[in-house]
């Protein structure tokens, strides 16, 4: 793959970050939850792509987590599990070397006493090998 070619690139780490978003929760989807009948807590993500370099990228991705409930425990649960697990982690290809960020995190006011909501964000770096 050359650098003209980075959106299949992009196809695998879109593949990448479903993959390794599933392990924690699989109620996870890409923009939105199309779920006919939606199982709490669940998140979304979406993500974009800055061109920084001839060699570098960065991704920003933004997750939110939804709960139903009074209480906050299981939302703040799934965020310390995604910053965890995406904090410090590297993968290495042929073509890229990736390497994950957690940036922060705040609570989204739903106006909703029950319906709770917070939104995590990651950077990525990638770095193109050819």
């Amino acid at each position: 793959i050359c650098r003209k070619f980075w959106w299949l690139a992009m196809l695998d780490f879109a593949k990448l970050l479903q993959s390794e978003l599933s392990t924690i929760t699989k109620e996870c989807f890409h923009e939105k939850n199309r779920k006919d009948k939606v199982v709490y807590p669940y998140l979304t993500y979406d993500y974009d792509r800055e061109n920084m370099t001839r060699e570098r990228d960065e991704i920003t991705i933004e997750i939110d987590i939804f709960d139903f409930n009074t209480s906050y425990k299981r939302v703040l649960e799934l965020e310390e599990q995604i910053k965890r697990h995406f904090n410090g982690m590297l993968q290495l290809t042929e073509e890229l070397y990736v390497n994950f960020r957690f940036v922060g995190s705040n609570k989204v006011n739903t106006g909703s006493d029950t319906v709770k909501r917070r939104n995590v964000r990651l950077n990525v770096q990638t770095e193109w090998r050819k």
